[in-house]
């Protein structure tokens, strides 16, 4: 019998399209991850001495709370508060990754050596110097250093009671 439909049915044609990207599009991918690594290896640098940072003005927590209770018992006087005058009341820090050495001198200065450990540029081998300031009723701490980072040095100084001043050897 034959067939009652006259129409052909058509077969669609597949064209072939070369496929993956464009060298172009590939340049302008490389291109802004090259930007965007500009802009963050930086960054992540700068967080990450600001984190090592952190924990060296951390430790000297319980020396600066040994100078206040010093200063509290020698009615606000810090003349015996280092550990020359009073080794018996005063930790000793050990040295420690960021810090190569800690020492109260004079009327409870605390001096953080810093370590050669790879701390960062700038940073390695300096100093951090906190100065007690007793008052009425509390002790600030000025904090001056030798850091040469601009950034790290901000964040060390940046809750010293006194302006910002790089202390050069």
């Amino acid at each position: 019998m034959p067939s009652l439909c006259t129409c052909q049915t058509a077969v669609p044609r597949i064209q072939w399209r070369p496929g993956g990207f464009t060298l172009i599009e590939l340049m302008i991918v490389v291109a802004i991850i090259g930007i965007l690594a500009a802009v963050a290896v930086p960054q992540y640098r700068d967080d990450t001495i600001r984190a090592r940072l952190s924990s060296v003005l951390t430790a000297a927590t319980p020396l600066k709370l040994a100078v206040g209770l010093c200063a509290q018992e020698a009615g606000g006087v810090l003349a015996d508060c280092n550990h020359a005058g009073t080794a018996a009341t005063l930790p000793r820090l050990a040295p420690s990754r960021e810090i190569a050495a800690a020492e109260v001198t004079g009327p409870g200065i605390i001096t953080l050596r810093l370590a050669d450990s790879g701390l960062g540029a700038g940073v390695d081998g300096k100093q951090i110097v906190l100065t007690p300031d007793v008052n009425a009723t509390a002790i600030t701490w000025e904090i001056t250093t030798t850091i040469d980072n601009e950034a790290a040095r901000r964040y060390v100084v940046k809750n010293s009671q006194s302006p910002v001043r790089p202390d050069r050897d």
